[in-house]
């Protein structure tokens, strides 16, 4: 069985019809690790989709409700972010770039 680290993104995708879903979907058979801060973000698309008229308000009550018995590990953010840190810091080093920055 293969882990994955998944964020709100591509949890979405299994809660809401929206592109990427199939590819979202057939991550749901392996091991799945999620940062404990995936719940608040998914509240907050969920409000947004709401706010935009893409989906109801039935729809984001069950997407909340699947959410709360899915099969995920779920892992606090706070005790990561020292390493994170440390992690940027290396690829700065090693000449990384942050994502859209230019060349």
């Amino acid at each position: 069985m293969t882990a994955w680290v998944i964020d709100a993104s591509v949890a979405a995708k299994w809660l809401l019809p929206e592109d990427g879903s199939n590819q979202g979907s057939a991550l749901l058979g392996d091991e799945l690790l999620v940062p404990d801060l995936l719940f608040a973000e998914l509240a907050n698309i969920f409000w947004k989709k709401q706010m935009r008229g893409e989906i109801d308000t039935a729809t984001a009550d069950a997407a909340a409700r699947w959410l709360r018995q899915a099969p995920l590990q779920v892992h606090p953010c706070a005790g990561l972010t020292a390493e994170a840190v440390d992690l940027g810091a290396l690829l700065v080093l090693l000449g990384g770039r942050a994502a859209g920055e230019r060349h």
